[in-house]
């Protein structure tokens, strides 16, 4: 069986909230190595709890915006949106209230083994970057 990242990304986006553990446990390596700029992973049931405090009060929805891949190895650019429908102060990307939306874009590699991603290095622009304009 091959991995079917655009599968992947819609189980992810019905997992938000509800099935995290599910997901994670689908698509991922008992091993997994999950590499970020805040944080190191070792093993796919630290992914899934970080997923489901991260997801706590928010319904995140990740948009595919290119995919490039070469054999077992693959790079996503990601466009995320995040819905409050409570106040998080202690939310992985910041702080926010409820009914506020973030919108981040993420790159992604991941290096898969069979069906399963075996590690993910994420990084991510903050949500509070702003578009960089020349002078005229």
């Amino acid at each position: 069986m091959t991995f079917d990242f655009h599968q992947y990304i819609t189980d992810f986006n019905a997992a938000c909230g509800c099935d995290e553990e599910s997901m994670v446990n689908r698509y991922f390596t008992e091993d997994l190595l999950l590499e970020g700029p805040d944080r190191t992973l070792l093993g796919r049931q630290h992914w899934a709890a970080l997923l489901m405090f991260a997801h706590d009060g928010v319904s995140e929805r990740l948009e595919v915006l290119r995919v490039v891949r070469e054999g077992e190895c693959m790079m996503a650019e990601l466009e995320g949106r995040l819905v409050f429908s409570k106040d998080r102060s202690d939310h992985p990307m910041g702080p926010a209230k409820a009914g506020q939306e973030i919108v981040t874009r993420f790159f992604a590699s991941y290096e898969i083994r069979g069906d399963r991603i075996s590690r993910l290095l994420l990084a991510w622009w903050p949500a509070q970057a702003k578009a960089i304009h020349p002078a005229a």
